[in-house]
């Protein structure tokens, strides 16, 4: 299980939208949160369930 950075909640991989960003695939609950997360990602890309890359 994922988290959507945008809306924090467990989303499955399988059938989650994807995006990728600085290196790192993040994955959506639906096209809103991903839509979101591509207009502004760093708001999103440190919240508080995702931690920076190594």
């Amino acid at each position: 299980m994922a988290v959507d950075p945008v809306r924090r909640m467990r989303t499955d991989e399988k059938s989650a939208q994807k995006v990728e960003h600085k290196g790192r695939t993040f994955f959506f609950c639906g096209p809103e949160s991903g839509e979101k997360f591509e207009s502004d990602p760093d708001r999103y890309y440190y919240s508080p369930l995702t931690s920076p890359p190594s």
